[in-house]
């Protein structure tokens, strides 16, 4: 629809000639450098929209002039970006520095790449990143409060986000199967629930980070499809609820279609003096519950850990909630 293709051909040389630019063709970082400058880059964007505006409209049918300086402001500077409309992404994003902000109502449709080598991807509640094509995290951050939907090439690649560093986070849903190979996974704004519409695959160099506030907040990841779990869970309590906690206090922290495997560490069991966490691995999630009175034993996966002898609330009623 848009000829893309000849409008990266020629951007390059573009710069040079309406921005004046002192850095040679071949020397990418001195161009880098002098886009840098604010006013630069500004005139950068609006020649070139003022070239393209009419020729991708006539092309396109009215291609709007907000939707082509997007596109103009990702390749003239990949430091920060606001996707407010909707922006095709049809060969790769690198992201490795700064911020990529998809607004709400705003649209990133990638049918190829985005790599996320550091910085910030954050999809606002309401935005969302879509396609058919898969998204690979080494570092920084994506935050997902809206939705970020990648089919791996309508399953041709069985992951549509493979997780190698970084973090990922947010209150959002990624419709995706996402493998956790070595980054961190934590759910929520602090705290909250991320839902994963799609497998969940933690190897042994990931990391489940959970967040405990309260008995009414808490993190949650939840699972659609199946668990396949290993590496690192990592659990956090808030020092008002570790003041207040009470023995046969629950919470799900994990929710799941089917599961496989269990955590290899579990950090944070012990939350205080003479209060621990046991888990039990259910046929449908991940629970918690809070006991008193010895050091915490890890589960087995649908087995809970042994009550010590301290533990003498049996039979009383208890307090749960489920997330």
């Amino acid at each position: 629809r848009i000829h893309i293709a000849t409008l990266l051909t020629v951007l390059g040389t573009l710069l040079g000639v309406l921005i004046g630019c002192h850095a040679k063709d071949d020397d990418a970082a001195g161009q880098a450098e002098e886009l840098a400058d604010p006013v630069r880059r500004e005139n950068a964007i609006a020649n070139l929209q003022r070239l393209y505006t009419q020729r991708l409209a006539a092309a396109d049918g009215g291609y709007r002039d907000e939707h082509l300086r997007a596109f103009l402001l990702r390749r003239v500077d990949a430091r920060a970006h606001d996707v407010g409309g909707v922006l095709l992404n049809i060969s790769q994003i690198n992201q490795n520095d700064g911020a990529i902000s998809v607004l709400s109502g705003g649209q990133l449709s990638n049918d190829n790449l985005i790599v996320i080598n550091g910085g910030t991807v954050d999809v606002s509640a309401g935005g969302a990143i879509n396609g058919i094509g898969i998204a690979t995290q080494n570092g920084g951050t994506l935050r997902v409060n809206g939705e970020m939907i990648q089919t791996g090439f309508n399953g041709f690649v069985p992951n549509g986000l493979t997780i190698n560093g970084g973090t990922l986070e947010g209150t959002g849903a990624v419709r995706a199967n996402v493998a956790n190979i070595g980054g961190t996974v934590g759910p929520g704004n602090s705290p909250g629930t991320l839902t994963i519409d799609g497998n969940y695959a933690q190897g042994p160099g990931g990391t489940l980070a959970m967040e405990i506030a309260s008995l009414l907040a808490f993190d949650v990841l939840d699972i659609s499809g199946s668990a396949t779990l290993d590496g690192i869970l990592d659990l956090t309590v808030g020092a008002g609820y570790a003041a207040s906690a009470m023995d046969g206090d629950t919470f799900t922290i994990v929710e799941w279609d089917s599961f496989s495997g269990a955590f290899a560490t579990v950090s944070g069991l012990n939350f205080a003096a003479d209060k621990f966490f046991t888990l039990d691995y259910t046929a449908t999630g991940l629970t918690l519950t809070v006991n008193a009175g010895q050091v915490a034993e890890v589960a087995e996966p649908g087995m809970i850990a042994l009550f010590g002898l301290g533990v003498a609330g049996i039979g009383f009623m208890r307090r749960k909630r489920r997330g």
